[in-house]
């Protein structure tokens, strides 16, 4: 950690903000099991634990230039990222078609990522949202992107409303941190 007389009060803050956003990531639960016509409570025991990460992430400006990149095209191996917005553009997400679009500033507001848990678990009706980050231009862009995961050990395996007849399961299971 840096010394306290150099930034005063960090260690606290980013301890508190890692708290206050678990617990906003796992105030989200309970929609993602209804979009999946589960119970609300379906995700509840995976999370009572649940294990996160988040980067302070700083991206310097730089000088506009064609496939120049903060962070290179991916996505997230977590279960849903949440990133707040800054008025510093640069998160891309691309479409289905290919292309890339620029996700839009709205004050006070988080963009959210489905990763690749998320569509193992789902057996691929949740897409994991390919994404990147462009350097910014004439502005520094700082960003603190919170992976959400479920506890140690988890078993991820094909949600019972994702698979059936018609939709067999598409990978085997595996815990959450292999």
């Amino acid at each position: 950690w840096p010394d306290e007389t150099e930034l005063p009060d960090f260690r606290s803050r980013v301890l508190d903000y890692a708290d206050t956003m678990d617990a906003l990531a796992r105030r989200m639960l309970p929609a993602v099991a209804v979009a999946l016509d589960l119970p609300p409570g379906w995700f509840d025991e995976a999370f009572r634990q649940s294990q996160f990460s988040f980067r302070l992430s700083h991206y310097p400006p730089v000088a506009a230039s064609a496939n120049q990149f903060g962070i290179a095209p991916h996505t997230d191996s977590n279960f849903m990222t949440f990133l707040a917005q800054t008025d510093v553009p640069g998160l891309q997400v691309r479409m289905p078609s290919g292309e890339w679009l620029d996700v839009p500033y709205i004050p006070g507001s988080f963009a959210v990522n489905s990763g690749d848990m998320m569509t193992r678990w789902t057996n691929g009706r949740f897409k994991s949202t390919t994404h990147r980050a462009v350097p910014p231009v004439g502005r520094h862009r700082y960003a603190i992107p919170f992976f959400l995961g479920p506890q140690c050990d988890w078993v991820i395996e094909s949600l019972p409303t994702c698979t059936g007849p018609d939709q067999p399961t598409r990978w085997a299971p595996r815990t959450s941190d292999a």
